[in-house]
């Protein structure tokens, strides 16, 4: 997979945090007061660590992350499901980028995340491309950027040193596992989330395994599209069910 099939995850991550809305149909009070279904959009911005075991002479094994994310999250009620675009940056320091892709089921432990902290569990399949190269441009965090390896050409006449620049693109494949801690705010989706994801690459290259974790937190508005009656007396429960 090349760089360009990443354009639309890119676009998507960047995008203002303000214009997603996590939307919740709420229907009657069912599996311990749970709520759902719930379908939405989740922007989310973090920090992490990456550890590459094996290393270029040029580029760093370990190195501090910036994270930005975006998650469409179905949840049913106990269980769901996630579908993630990222993009990992170790800033101009250590000149690592990744754009990630991340899927998943996701099972809910406690709470319902608006009236009660809600911790929900997550696991997957996640895709990175690791990339990076010694070239002059700004890597810069949270925010994707296409740093090219370019070399200036010489003009006809002149000798000058231009010194080499050195990069890398690694495809890695591997498993995460992670939790969020849901904030109880009816009209706001707030969350806490903590993160590990072990990769390998499939191209037998450096950086061989990858091991990142990753802190974050998500926002989002809620959009209730339904709320039904609900009543603790089992006649009038009944009548609305029907």
């Amino acid at each position: 997979m090349g760089r360009r099939s990443f354009a639309l995850v890119v676009a998507l991550v960047a995008f203002p945090a303000s214009t997603f809305v996590a939307t919740t149909a709420r229907a009657d009070d069912d599996d311990g007061g749970l709520r759902g279904p719930r379908v939405g959009f989740i922007p989310t911005l973090g920090v992490g660590v990456a550890q590459f075991t094996g290393q270029r002479p040029y580029f760093p094994s370990f190195v501090g992350m910036s994270v930005s994310q975006l998650e469409f999250i179905v949840d049913t009620g106990r269980w769901g499901g996630f579908l993630r675009g990222a993009y990992l940056s170790s800033g101009a320091g250590g000149r690592w980028t990744a754009p990630v892709v991340a899927l998943g089921p996701t099972y809910r432990f406690v709470g319902d995340g608006e009236t009660r902290w809600g911790i929900v569990g997550k696991a997957g399949l996640v895709y990175q491309r690791w990339h990076a190269n010694t070239a002059g441009c700004a890597v810069p965090f949270f925010i994707p950027d296409n740093c090219k390896d370019f070399t200036p050409p010489v003009e006809e006449g002149l000798i000058e040193y231009i010194p080499p620049t050195y990069s890398t693109t690694v495809d890695n494949v591997g498993l995460l596992a992670g939790a969020s801690f849901e904030i109880p705010v009816e009209s706001l989706y707030l969350a806490l989330g903590a993160e590990l994801a072990a990769s390998v690459d499939v191209d037998h290259a450096t950086p061989g395994l990858a091991f990142a974790g990753q802190l974050t937190f998500s926002f989002a508005l809620r959009d209730h599209v339904h709320d039904s009656v609900r009543s603790t007396t089992p006649e009038l429960r009944h009548h609305f069910r029907n």
